[in-house]
């Protein structure tokens, strides 16, 4: 079995390969462009498969979606991914993969016997089609979020005017109020704005249907 440690950056991994007896039998940078990654997992993947396989562990961050697609399909028999500790102050990639390979190493047999890792604050990604879900319900919040922005800009500028009093309702996030707001006389600059922010209000209500949609559509799939 060989045991593959990887500090993941934008641009490049930095590695580090042991094998059974723990000794480092490979150490580096891989440039994180398709031709580089592609021919070192190929070459790697047919190194593991004389050594009976591989384990491969690595820190969780924004964008180890690919890495981890990677790992599967070269057959990783066991994929670690655990929550990074706090920067230390000598901090170095090749000192972090380093770092992750020992203990990757100092676990093997514990990970093979199905046991819990010592040392390790390990994390289980979530299926792809959940992690699909939850990416969608967090940008429905996030177009919410700048909705309501959207509509107090307009709120702002009618109690700039003590305008308040005339709308049609106390809910300004109401189409009575978004169809009065539209046709209500204002200086010409304070027009132009709320004209811009209705319109921005339109689009952000249009992209949270079509998010919504797609939200009940998977959740109708998932329960098929």
């Amino acid at each position: 079995m060989l045991y593959l440690a990887i500090d993941q950056h934008k641009k490049h991994l930095t590695i580090n390969i042991r094998n059974e007896q723990g000794d480092v039998i490979q150490k580096g940078q891989v440039s994180t462009n398709h031709a580089d990654i592609d021919d070192f997992f190929v070459a790697f993947a047919k190194k593991a498969r004389k050594h009976r396989g591989y384990m491969a562990i690595v820190e969780v961050c924004g964008f180890n979606d690919w890495l981890l697609a990677k790992l599967q399909k070269t057959r990783c028999s066991e994929i670690v991914v655990i929550q990074p500790e706090n920067s230390a102050v000598n901090k170095t990639d090749k000192r972090d993969a380093n770092t992750l390979g020992e203990l990757l190493w100092n676990n093997r047999k514990r990970l093979q016997g199905g046991q819990r890792p010592n040392g390790i604050r390990r994390i289980f990604p979530a299926d792809p089609a959940d992690a699909q879900v939850r990416q969608l319900a967090n940008f429905r919040q996030h177009l919410v979020k700048h909705r309501t922005k959207t509509i107090n800009k307009i709120k702002g500028i009618i109690n700039k005017h003590n305008m308040a009093q005339d709308a049609p309702t106390e809910n300004y996030s109401t189409t009575k109020f978004k169809e009065w707001i539209a046709t209500v006389q204002l200086p010409a600059v304070d027009r132009i704005e709320v004209n811009m922010n209705i319109q921005s209000w339109e689009l952000y209500d249009k992209q949270i249907l079509e998010v919504e949609a797609e939200l009940v559509k998977r959740s109708e799939h998932k329960n098929r």
